[in-house]
């Protein structure tokens, strides 16, 4: 089809009522092309062709909606399961300094082995699609994390430590650029989090949270902000109801900030959490995944972790953690 001159100037000023009247949305990069080409085109140009232009125009990141590592929620399938965090057994896991505290209430006297197995099961399911017209929707997720004391023989190589972390959020999908930046998704979601023990063992706590994923290319950018949701003070230490740790916040802070780069088939990221008090506490987590088989999704991964929260149990305890094994079901890459 070829587009006359008053087509297209028909066209342009549509096209510059629609840029004036949708200021909440970001014009892409394609359709900014589209009014540009067809505004300078001649009569003989078809809009194939125009179209075809502004494609070879487009930068790769932004032509493919890519970064591969953000997850893209929004293709998945209701009611059908998939990586929600990332799948991962580590069977070499050393911390330098275990915490021995809560376990010398009369419970358990023997040490506890710096060596141990850590692993981490976790999956969400999407339940509804698009519940705000064509776009938002609603997930339910669960991530397991296990400390085994395999190695300690002593204890009968009890599990240490056992979190459960329950969620439900919804996942709507944003189409923002900021310069090279573009803003694929904001998540709004709630989280209950505790390590299923009874008294004095017994450690949770819940949130209300935004996530914030950007991509760049082969970067990208986690920003996860939370609010912790108060509980009834407890009457008596050992009082089943109320709140187990009314500090957490102290010692978790109040935001996880994670950023990624991609390096051919090699992933790195690094994660941080802070309290931003003056009594400054948070930690930080240095994560390497690679390929070991080619034909296989089973990759290495290594892991440092330095700081406080790395369990329930843990939270007020500064954790010193060197860990290497498998991933075998990797959420943040596609």
């Amino acid at each position: 089809m070829k587009v006359s001159s008053k087509s297209k100037g028909v066209f342009y000023l549509f096209s510059l009522l629609v840029m004036n009247f949708i200021q909440a949305e970001e014009v892409s990069s394609f359709q900014q092309c589209i009014f540009e080409k067809i505004n300078t085109a001649s009569d003989e140009t078809t809009l194939g062709e125009i179209k075809g232009l502004c494609m070879m125009s487009i930068p790769t990141d932004q032509n493919d909606n890519k970064s591969t590592n953000i997850p893209k929620s929004n293709n998945e399938s209701v009611l059908s399961f998939t990586a929600h965090k990332d799948n991962y057994i580590f069977p070499v896991s050393y911390n330098s300094s275990p915490n021995s505290t809560p376990y010398t209430q009369g419970l358990i006297e023997e040490k506890i082995h710096n060596f141990e197995i850590a692993f981490q099961l976790s999956s969400k399911m999407k339940i509804l699609d698009n519940i705000f017209g064509d776009n938002g929707d609603l997930f339910g997720a669960y991530t397991g994390r296990f400390w085994w004391q395999a190695y300690n023989n002593d204890l009968s190589s009890p599990f240490r430590e056992t979190n459960h972390e329950p969620e439900l959020f919804i996942d709507f999908e944003t189409d923002y650029h900021f310069g090279e930046w573009h803003l694929q998704n904001i998540v709004y979601g709630m989280v209950h989090q505790s390590n299923g023990r009874s008294m004095p063992l017994s450690r949770s706590w819940n949130r209300l949270y935004m996530e914030f994923n950007l991509s760049n290319k082969d970067a990208w950018i986690k920003f996860k902000p939370w609010l912790h949701v108060p509980e009834d003070t407890k009457v008596d230490a050992q009082d089943p109801t109320g709140d187990d740790n009314p500090d957490i916040s102290r010692f978790m802070g109040n935001f996880e900030l994670t950023a990624g780069y991609d390096f051919g088939k090699n992933h790195i990221s690094v994660m941080l959490r802070d309290n931003l008090r003056k009594e400054n506490r948070g930690a930080a987590q240095l994560n390497w995944t690679f390929p070991i088989w080619e034909t296989t999704d089973v990759r290495g991964y290594i892991q440092y972790f330095k700081g406080y929260g790395e369990s329930m149990i843990d939270y007020n305890a500064s954790t010193n953690r060197f860990s290497i094994g498998f991933i075998m079901w990797e959420s943040n890459f596609e």
